[in-house]
């Protein structure tokens, strides 16, 4: 092993390091905004304000409201459940669905046709309704989700095409273009429910199910879904099965249908295949994009106007098809994120004022971060060892005669190396001499066309991203892959998601299991912060940061899923001096963890700082391997990669000038 020097310490003494003192000031202020902005989120994602809704609007009928108003009151939160599982397919999963009308139709039915010849339990038939809209949603989305792009709008599209000939199949349940007549009162707990305990019991009943898709958009499930929504290539390396996790949330939105289909029928006593068709389909997006895809409580500002609008004007029902393409133009262009987001942002300078006035009032400063305690501070001192304390488990990664074709492109011929636990490992090549690919194969994202993987001993099978972080394999990306609006913290939360799974039931109920895993999650990303330096910014929107801080938040994340080995893609790239200073002493204190690094690097320099071998490939052939001085006195590397000035005792040094290293 080659001898290190010690680790440069980072300008500002124990500080983060991150930025020159005379941005201090700026800093302070950002984080000021920021802090405000996490806590209009939390207040407008809060369940409490809208219990108190639910609340109050399940007492309007004895407060003088009448039946007209109740039928419209409860259209509108009926659709807003229908918007509420849309959002969780296309704003959350990104799958873009046409069938919510289908499966408000089998709630719609199957609720109706309970309540006249089974049980007529309003509590029952909505189970009911919503087991079986969730199947339905599995016979649709299990072929259709295997595709990729728009195979399940397509699909489900076909499905609202085929809804009235397979209701007029089924005319003996459902009434054919009849319509399905003569659905009782419902009861509750076998008492007879008159006109205002039904509004008040179907408020509730749709505040529940609002709440629990609540619940899992702002848990671990929310955040998979998100990075999802990014990129299914950084979703499998954190363990996420993409298919799987779409038809979760397809299922999910489903069942939500089916509890608004049967609450409908029971509203009107009367179920009829008009109120299922395409301009249903079309109203439903309309409402999504206007109250914002990616937001729950945004469903209700979107169903209203969609819902009130025919009332409105009565031409509205007439052209309601160009009405809602005019409402989903102009809420695209106006509103690309919806009223909910814009109500929460509308609030933020609002919550700015109070917080303000409220910490002058107490004599304390009224800008400016929070102080973190101690534990979550990031400072020169403050070692990952936590990473991974005991360095027991820790393996040497082997890839054997490893090679990948991409049709007649061979992009990486039979490459042999390995990483051996406590040491850095460097690959570095010119352009498309093949060390992207080789990080994809040992991250399972591509299967080998020939070769192995071994990690400690252990051949990981082909194709298996999924598996390589639980197998002990975490990585960043030549590109910052960071999420849309999650926190700094949240991001690195992510890589946690199968280390500690809970499910979704216990999720959106809340069970113990799942707030004792929050909160080692929380613990573990905060850990992971402080370790490079960046404990400060975890209220911050991670895409918003800067491109070097990006990719400590990247390096943040993999050491969060407590990994054996990190394959790290280019992390200096855009990093500035005391960035580059930071990421060597969080790779130095990794190894001395026992941890393997594989860093695929094109700034020779730095990889001459922190590596123990170097390995050099060119067309996909690995042509050389030694430390990083012997591979200064290589010949072949020299001409083909370092250029000849990079022999000389200056290029030797630990900080290179900008744009020393030369990819050929």
């Amino acid at each position: 092993m080659t001898a290190h020097a010690p680790a440069p310490q980072p300008a500002g003494g124990s500080g983060s390091g991150l930025g020159p003192p005379d941005d201090a000031g700026r800093r302070a202020a950002a984080g000021a905004r920021h802090q405000v902005r996490s806590l209009v989120a939390r207040l407008f994602e809060a369940p409490a304000g809208f219990v108190v809704l639910a609340g109050v609007l399940a007492g309007l009928p004895w407060l003088g409201m009448n039946l007209f108003d109740q039928q419209l009151a409860l259209q509108v939160i009926l659709y807003a459940v229908l918007v509420v599982g849309l959002n969780l397919t296309f704003g959350y999963a990104g799958e873009l669905s046409f069938s919510q009308p289908a499966l408000f139709a089998v709630g719609a039915y199957l609720g109706g046709y309970l309540a006249i010849h089974g049980t007529n339990d309003v509590l029952a038939t909505c189970a009911i309704s919503a087991v079986a809209a969730g199947a339905a949603g599995a016979v649709i989305g299990l072929p259709a989700l295997r595709l990729s792009g728009w195979a399940m709008a397509m699909v489900s599209f076909f499905v609202i095409l085929v809804l009235p000939d397979l209701i007029n199949l089924l005319q003996n349940q459902t009434g054919g273009t009849s319509g399905l007549a003569g659905v009782p009162q419902p009861k509750l707990l076998g008492a007879q429910l008159d006109a205002g305990q039904y509004f008040a019991a179907a408020v509730l009943v749709s505040a529940l199910v609002i709440l629990l898709v609540r619940n899992l958009v702002i848990s671990r499930h929310g955040r998979a879904f998100r990075v999802l929504r990014e990129s299914p290539v950084l979703a499998q390396s954190l363990g996420i099965s993409v298919y799987w996790l779409k038809v979760r949330a397809y299922v999910i939105g489903s069942a939500t249908g089916g509890v608004a289909g049967a609450l409908f029928a029971y509203l009107f006593s009367y179920v009829s295949p008009t109120n299922f068709g395409f301009d249903t389909a079309i109203a439903i997006i309309a409402a999504s994009v206007i109250g914002g895809t990616r937001s729950i409580y945004g469903a209700l500002f979107g169903a209203a106007i969609v819902e009130i609008g025919p009332f409105v004007s009565t031409g509205f029902q007439q052209y309601s098809l160009v009405a809602y393409g005019v409402l989903l133009v102009a809420a695209g262009v106006l509103l690309p994120l919806g009223l909910g987001t814009l109500t929460r942002r509308g609030l933020e300078p609002l919550v700015a004022r109070i917080r303000g006035a409220s910490l002058t009032a107490a004599g304390l400063p009224a800008a400016g971060p929070a102080p973190l305690p101690p534990d979550q501070k990031g400072s020169a001192s403050g070692a990952p060892a936590e990473v991974r304390p005991d360095g027991a488990r820790r393996r040497s990664l082997r890839v054997e005669e490893l090679s990948k074709t991409f049709g007649g492109v061979r992009a990486l011929d039979g490459v042999t190396l390995e990483a051996p636990p406590g040491q850095v490992t460097g690959v570095i090549g010119p352009n498309g001499s093949g060390k992207t690919t080789l990080l994809n194969l040992v991250a399972g994202v591509y299967p080998p066309s020939d070769g192995r993987i071994v990690l400690g001993g252990t051949v990981l099978s082909p194709r298996q991203a999924r598996r390589s972080l639980r197998n002990g394999v975490a990585r960043t990306f030549q590109t910052p892959s960071i999420p849309v609006e999650l926190t700094t913290l949240e991001v690195v939360m992510t890589a946690r998601y199968r280390l500690d799974y809970v499910g979704v039931l216990a999720t959106m109920l809340r069970f113990p299991r799942y707030r004792r895993t929050s909160r080692r999650d929380e613990a573990a990303a905060r850990e992971a912060l402080g370790a490079v330096g960046i404990a400060e910014l975890a209220a911050v929107e991670a895409s918003s940061l800067p491109l070097g801080t990006r990719r400590l938040v990247e390096v943040a994340r993999a050491l969060a899923a407590r990994p054996d080995v990190m394959l790290l893609d280019e992390p200096a790239s855009g990093l500035s001096e005391v960035e580059l200073r930071r990421l060597a002493e969080i790779l130095s204190r990794f190894r001395q963890t026992g941890g393997s690094v594989v860093l695929v690097e094109h700034n020779f320099g730095f990889v001459s700082t922190v590596a123990d071998t170097v390995h050099v490939l060119d067309l996909g052939r690995l042509v050389a391997t030694g430390t990083p001085a012997e591979l200064r006195q290589h010949p072949e590397v020299v001409q083909s990669y370092l250029g000849r000035r990079h022999g000389t005792d200056r290029q030797a040094g630990v900080e290179p000038p900008a744009g020393a290293v030369r990819p050929a």
